[in-house]
């Protein structure tokens, strides 16, 4: 069951997906995170978005709240590709500290 939301960027028939997380300080529909998905969607992949729960709650509040620490961000890329798949088939990146989580915790996840 599907429970996170992602914003879609180009075709969804493409071998490989880039999941793309956001920064500390931006929301995955920055004005940056924007450039970047819709740049690497015109050369035909698929870019899927998504926001971790602190930025979801500051989305709700209008507060800034603080990112989580490395291994709840980790726990947070967990959850969001097991509901997405084949890890095969998935390229993940992020802005800055959730790059980090990226790097540090998901290699042992996918099998790599």
């Amino acid at each position: 069951m599907q429970t996170t939301n992602f914003i879609v960027n180009g075709i969804t028939n493409t071998g490989l997906t880039l999941v793309l997380a956001h920064g500390a300080g931006s929301q995955m529909d920055s004005p940056f995170m924007d450039r970047v998905a819709d740049g690497i969607a015109v050369h035909g992949f698929r870019v899927l978005r998504f926001e971790f729960p602190y930025m979801r709650e500051r989305r709700i509040t209008g507060k800034r709240v603080r990112p989580e620490s490395l291994d709840l961000l980790a726990d947070d890329w967990k959850k969001v590709l097991s509901e997405l798949g084949d890890p095969k088939k998935l390229v993940i990146g992020g802005k800055h500290l959730q790059n980090n989580a990226d790097r540090r915790h998901l290699a042992a996840f996918c099998g790599w």
